[in-house]
């Protein structure tokens, strides 16, 4: 069973937080999913993150040339 807001509780401190109530589980079926492990994704170069260069954005990558940032500026507007 696949549940994002469970694994949002186990990110959580109790103590700062209210709690999450949760209304339902649902099953996610991986059968027409394709897993690809860390060094494959980086080989394919869908992602890609680089350091920011700007004072900013300190810590915190940002999205470098890949296929995905070269698909998503061709996106249409809805």
């Amino acid at each position: 069973m696949y549940n994002e807001q469970s694994r949002a509780l186990d990110q959580q401190d109790s103590s700062f937080s209210p709690g999450i109530t949760l209304h339902s589980l649902t099953e996610l079926r991986l059968s027409g999913c394709l897993v690809l492990d860390p060094c494959t994704l980086s080989a394919l170069q869908i992602f890609h993150k680089e350091r920011h260069a700007s004072q900013m954005g300190l810590g915190q990558p940002k999205e470098g040339f890949s296929l995905f940032t070269l698909l998503q500026r061709c996106v249409t507007q809805m």
